[in-house]
């Protein structure tokens, strides 16, 4: 398999002289799942953000993304290589319907076949298109939110997901 992601020494935090990720060394394959897993307050969700760049201070010997440096991109700009972060509790756009969330996170239209392929396996999407344009996401129970938050995700059709 090849390399997807290749990070170097990757420290990240909230705080310029206070780093939450110290020294993180990660390669993935492409196809590869891998779980990180720790207790409360370890990092976990920070190593995320810093792989995406949402938290201000990170720093890395090296970052590579399908071999090319993604030191310096921006979060929208790793989102556009392909990189999707999807963040704990389901977070959506309240006042917005289910199916303006998912054309949202699409950003033009929807893939039917694609789509299709999601219903499959996120149960919300299976539920009849009257019901997806008319339901208001703040009506969603928190596992329909965590369902629409996946979609969301999978609808930018990525090569690296980080589930939070």
């Amino acid at each position: 398999m090849s390399t997807l992601l290749e990070i170097k020494g990757l420290r990240g935090g909230y705080e310029k002289e206070g780093y939450i990720v110290q020294g993180v060394d990660l390669t993935l394959s492409k196809g590869e799942a891998v779980g990180i897993i720790g207790l409360n307050g370890s990092g976990k969700s920070t190593l995320g953000k810093a792989i995406v760049n949402l938290i201000p201070y990170r720093k890395s010997q090296s970052m590579l993304y399908n071999g090319k440096s993604i030191e310096n991109n921006s979060t929208s700009e790793l989102a556009q290589l392909g990189i999707a972060l999807m963040h704990q509790g389901g977070v959506v756009f309240p006042n917005l319907t289910v199916w303006e969330n998912l054309s949202v996170a699409r950003g033009r239209k929807i893939d039917k076949a694609y789509y299709d392929q999601l219903a499959l396996a996120i149960p919300l999407l299976g539920k009849p298109k009257f019901y997806l344009k008319h339901a208001m996401s703040y009506t969603l129970s928190g596992g329909q939110r965590q369902e629409l938050a996946l979609a969301m995700t999978l609808l930018q059709k990525p090569q690296l997901v980080i589930l939070d």
